[in-house]
């Protein structure tokens, strides 16, 4: 065989190789589905009264709430690995939040850093928008969401993964109905810490 035919057949073999590795490189999109599972620690109340019309000042006020209840929910999310161990995108679900009863629309995002590779343990930040459908119990508000996952079962490509977190929900209450006696709701913000479980595919 000649020198010109050999560097053909090398090309070829080159170009095969090159093919099939692409065919076989992990794809950089993967989906989380999650049961999400919170207990408040911390519930601060703000609020106000109608005063007279000849009151100088403004009376209001707030108060921690205590024992209310827990959270539970679920989230959908649709993740970009930008590099090796950060991935971001978006998120999506809802929540129920026990006593005062609130059912909440989430969406906004979430960036996640893993240790190792999207196999591992990782940590991650998340920020959605709450959304309620019905404003007698608030109009919108925010999340904010610190956690940390570990994957504790493997099947075929889906991980099952454990998470723990600290989260902060936050409402404004103009216009929804009164928590405690008479008084005007103005906002109420929650924060907890949680456990969630979920698969990455």
């Amino acid at each position: 065989m000649n020198l010109s035919k050999k560097i053909f057949v090398g090309l070829l073999l080159l170009l095969g190789y090159f093919g099939y590795s692409q065919d076989k490189k992990p794809s950089r999109w993967f989906s989380t589905a999650s049961i999400d599972f919170s207990v408040p620690h911390q519930m601060e109340y703000f609020y106000g009264y109608s005063v007279p019309e000849n009151h100088n000042g403004y009376l209001g006020g707030n108060t921690t709430l205590k024992g209310y209840g827990v959270a539970f929910g679920t989230l959908y999310t649709i993740n970009y690995l930008l590099f090796k161990r950060l991935s971001i995108g978006p998120i999506t679900g809802f929540q129920f939040q026990v006593n005062p009863n609130y059912f909440m629309c989430k969406l906004g995002g979430r960036l996640t850093y893993f240790l190792v590779d999207k196999n591992n343990l990782y940590t991650y930040v998340q920020i959605n928008n709450n959304f309620s459908l019905d404003k007698t119990q608030f109009s919108t508000g925010g999340h904010f969401r610190l956690g940390a996952g570990i994957p504790i079962a493997k099947i075929d490509n889906v991980n099952m993964d454990l998470e723990v977190f600290f989260e902060q929900n936050s409402f404004r209450l103009e216009g929804a109905n009164s928590l405690l006696t008479d008084e005007i709701p103005e906002s109420i913000a929650f924060k907890s810490y949680g456990i969630s479980l979920g698969i990455k595919f």
